[in-house]
């Protein structure tokens, strides 16, 4: 029975025909799908950089800067020299006596505070150094692709926190324009990384700008600094409230999405950037699956490009033009499961943008604030009052379209922006200064 069925599947000249007939309709098909995919994705790659450059990796590198002038180098030196707490107990300790109360055992928060700076006491003078250069370039080589070498972003959160600790003791020992001076510190190492392009060290610069404002929010309520110490902060907290992080990593993050499509075209290993060995993985699968490939890319690239658009505005403005993220809209069947990888992420980026232009409007408003109260002798009655002197413009909370919050209480007063639910922790938007 078998040797019957194997006979029938011999070749003949028919059968012969037959399968050379499918195979070269099938070689027909497969190229007439790639004619439109390549096409599709040229004509998509091209709409795209007349938004954002050249998609190459090469062009995400920033604008050079001489060694001299390059703050990045005194910042990394810094880093390097920050004694990570090994113990996830020990990390947790500083962070606790960063996060707490004062009043919850004194002692205890002090001792930690004290060791962590005693034990970084030589990058915390390498730090005050920062402010000597103005520029900054972290000299990282983007076209090395998934094999980029960024510096070493924990060591650059632990400088953060460091300088925090110091903070909190140059206020316990009533010296409010030190922790100024470290809060405006912090901010100069968060404004360092504003110009490198890629999603991760973006984030970590909206971590460190945050750390700043919570250790402004308590410099402000518990000291009194001076008018010179808040104007230069005023300055950095503009700045940092005028860009949107999350927008500059999403660019970053689009085109080395790109730069992975073209390695998956060449047959290229994901994660090194090398060739696959062997002729099947390299030559034959990439040739098969190119049209598929460059559907997937160009797709990518729409949705990317899509995300980056809603990073752009503010909560408030994607509302009043019912614009939803990628991930709201409806997808094909055949794409829900496998854009996810690539989009599920970077939405959560837009929310950590999102958070950091509140958190940054409410550190300059703050700001703004005592300052009118050092020059004129109170607070105004309303926030109209600092524009244009203090601030260029009515401070708006990002979430809702209209003006932050504000309202006198007593000697002091309350600034809020009213973050969806699912925001946590809510505290981080109510600023409360007593005085």
């Amino acid at each position: 029975m078998a040797e019957g069925r194997w006979f029938r599947l011999l070749p003949t000249r028919r059968r012969v025909v037959i399968y050379v007939a499918v195979l070269l309709g099938l070689l027909v098909v497969r190229g007439a799908l790639n004619l439109w995919a390549g096409y599709r994705l040229r004509t998509v790659s091209a709409r795209i950089e007349q938004s954002y450059g050249k998609l190459d990796l090469a062009a995400l590198a920033p604008p050079a800067v001489a060694p001299a002038e390059n703050r990045a180098r005194i910042l990394s030196a810094a880093a390097a020299l920050t004694v990570r707490q090994p113990a996830l107990a020990n990390r947790g300790e500083l962070t606790q006596a960063l996060l707490g109360s004062p009043a919850e055992d004194p002692a205890k928060r002090q001792a930690v505070l004290r060791q962590a700076v005693e034990e970084n006491r030589i990058a915390l003078e390498v730090l005050e150094e920062a402010e000597s250069r103005p520029k900054s370039n972290w000299e990282i080589s983007y076209h090395d692709g998934a094999q980029v070498r960024l510096p070493s972003l924990a060591e650059i959160r632990d400088l953060s926190l460091v300088n925090a600790a110091a903070a909190l003791l140059d206020l316990d020992e009533g010296d409010a324009n030190g922790a100024a001076r470290r809060a405006r510190l912090g901010m100069v190492l968060a404004r360092s990384l504003a110009q490198e392009p890629n999603l991760l060290v973006q984030l970590i610069r909206m971590a460190i700008a945050h750390d700043q404002c919570r250790l402004l929010r308590v410099t402000l309520a518990q000291g009194s600094p001076s008018l010179p110490a808040l104007e230069a902060l005023a300055t950095l907290l503009e700045a940092e409230r005028r860009e949107r992080p999350a927008v500059v990593g999403l660019i970053g993050e689009l085109k080395f999405q790109n730069s992975l499509f073209r390695g998956f075209d060449r047959g290229s290993d994901v994660w090194s950037g090398s060739r696959e060995e062997g002729f099947a993985w390299s030559t034959v699968f990439p040739w098969l699956l190119r049209p598929a490939i460059h559907v997937a890319h160009a797709r990518t690239l729409e949705q990317d490009d899509k995300i980056i658009q809603y990073a752009r505005l503010d909560p408030f403005e994607r509302q009043a033009r019912t614009v939803k993220p990628p991930s709201g809209e409806p997808q094909p069947w055949w794409w829900r499961q496998f854009g996810e990888v690539f989009t599920v992420g970077l939405e959560r980026a837009v929310r950590s943008g999102d958070e950091h232009r509140a958190v940054m409007t409410l550190g300059a408003t703050a700001v703004a604030l005592r300052r009118f109260r050092q020059e004129r002798g109170s607070y105004p009655a309303g926030l109209g009052a600092l524009v244009p002197a203090l601030l260029p413009s009515a401070p708006i909370d990002p979430f809702t379209g209209g003006q932050v919050g504000y309202t006198l209480t007593g000697d002091g007063f309350e600034l809020r922006v009213t973050v969806p639910p699912d925001v946590v922790p809510a505290e981080r938007f109510v600023w409360k200064l007593p005085s």
